[in-house]
């Protein structure tokens, strides 16, 4: 069970097929997520925190049916996951 964990989450051969500018925006949403957990956890404001889950579901999406990166799509949804545990 554990190799095939490892084998899911070793994103290494979907990683060429997204630009900079992709990837430069991931970190973006990756970063406003945590500054929304920050507000959340401190301020109990999730506005930021719900917009960056959102975007991160659009991505996941847009890794899924146009990149068709199945593995990174996986990723970024559980992401998008964890964020919401989170959230609660």
């Amino acid at each position: 069970m554990w190799k095939w964990l490892l084998q899911q989450l070793d994103i290494s051969a979907e990683l060429p097929r997204f630009s900079i500018l992709y990837m430069g925006l991931s970190g973006a949403v990756m970063g406003m997520a945590f500054v929304g957990l920050y507000f959340h956890y401190v301020q109990q404001d999730n506005h930021l925190l719900g917009i960056a889950i959102i975007l991160t579901l659009l991505m996941s999406l847009h890794e899924r049916y146009w990149i068709k990166a199945h593995k990174s799509a996986n990723l970024t949804l559980l992401s998008a996951v964890i964020y919401s545990l989170l959230m609660l």
